[in-house]
């Protein structure tokens, strides 16, 4: 994920990639997933995924 900040004159400044400590950081895990998000979690790998 990447974040471009823009100054005044509506040019790029800073790029910003988010770490995975970042996302981590700001996930809020207190409430139960929902059914359909534990069936896609739970579900075979079709492809070449990476577990």
């Amino acid at each position: 994920m990447e974040k471009e900040e823009k100054n005044l004159s509506d040019k790029p400044t800073k790029l910003h990639r988010t770490t995975m400590d970042e996302l981590l950081a700001v996930s809020d895990y207190s409430q139960p997933q929902l059914l359909e998000e534990r069936e896609w979690v739970d579900a075979p790998a079709i492809g070449r995924e990476l577990v």
